[in-house]
């Protein structure tokens, strides 16, 4: 039976495990497991990388309140890719959210159940579409955590992606993205979008699906008035990212595996590569050679693309992925 992997892979430019720096590495060693972040390169990401801007409770989290930078009671609101706080003085959004916190509770922490979340900065992450005009909001976000080897100085901050050293295609890996219009779950599937999402929200490191679906525009959060993807456009988008070949059961794919590829709408430049997969709403149409498992290993049959396929591949999917060549 082939074996899960909860992964998807990184762009060329990043085909590399991401980095972790000495401190970084020296703080999860002792963080409490349930602060520890993800690497970034999963579907959800964090243990929190999905959160209800009404405080209900998700997997053992709940957003319990939001404070604007000078103490007070805010509500948060994640509208797309652009979160921003109601406050007294009126709505905040941008760097004016700068010092926000983010109070959760959850019942796997000892003391008063809580981790605070603040943002220290602020900047706009561009889409891949290289085109100007409106980009996606990205926050670095701290927490603190208690730290045994450091008694009786205990609490350490730490970021919340703690990728210092990754960088991908311009954006740190220590950026946080705050966005809503999907809901999606850890086997790669899209189970709610639009106002059916209501008021759940994804938090996202860079590299992580929810992020990577964002940024290529394959997201009902990046929406506007010259991007539009369908439901079955978007599920293929997720599928292809975590090499969900069959219709349902295990991703075939790991963190650091390079990929390319050429979508419906032409936002995205071809590069020199070999095609590995044509991809619909249910995985893959067809199948070259898959980018990590074997393919006598995958659970269910997929045809071998052909040369007429891959020449007019939009005639038969939603997107084409391929591997980089040297």
């Amino acid at each position: 039976m082939p074996r899960p992997l909860l992964a998807v892979a990184l762009l060329a430019a990043c085909a590399e495990s991401p980095a972790v720096s000495v401190e970084s590495q020296e703080a999860q060693i002792y963080c409490d497991q349930y602060l520890c972040t993800g690497n970034g390169t999963t579907i959800k990401g964090l243990p929190f990388g999905e959160l209800h801007q009404g405080g209900l409770e998700v997997a053992g989290f709940r957003l319990a309140q939001t404070l604007d930078p000078d103490g007070n009671v805010a509500t948060l609101d994640v509208t797309g890719p652009w979160p921003r706080i109601l406050t007294g003085d009126g709505w905040k959004s941008g760097i004016d959210m700068k010092h926000t916190r983010f109070v959760l509770e959850t019942p796997y922490l000892d003391e008063n159940h809580q981790v605070v979340l603040e943002i220290m900065d602020y900047e706009q992450i561009p889409y891949w579409d290289g085109l100007a005009g409106p980009r996606i909001a990205g926050f670095d976000i701290r927490y603190t955590y208690q730290d045994p080897a450091q008694w009786p100085n205990t609490t350490v901050p730490a970021n919340l992606c703690p990728y210092e050293e990754v960088d991908e295609t311009g954006v740190a890996g220590t950026w946080v993205i705050m966005s809503k219009g999907d809901r999606f779950s850890e086997d790669a599937s899209i189970i709610a979008t639009g106002a059916a999402v209501g008021g759940y929200f994804n938090i996202s490191c860079a590299g992580a699906v929810p992020a990577k679906l964002l940024r290529m525009r394959h997201a009902k959060a990046a929406e506007d008035g010259t991007h539009s993807t369908t439901l079955d456009q978007r599920k293929a988008a997720l599928r292809m990212f975590t090499a969900k070949y069959c219709k349902e059961g295990a991703l075939y794919t790991e963190t650091g595996q390079p990929l390319t590829w050429e979508d419906y709408p032409k936002w995205s430049t071809p590069i020199r590569s070999t095609p590995e997969a044509i991809w619909t709403a249910d995985g893959a149409k067809c199948l070259v050679e898959p980018r990590f498992a074997e393919r006598e290993d995958i659970a269910c049959r997929i045809d071998r693309c052909t040369t007429a396929e891959l020449e007019n591949w939009r005639k038969h999917g939603w997107l084409m992925s391929s591997i980089p060549t040297e």
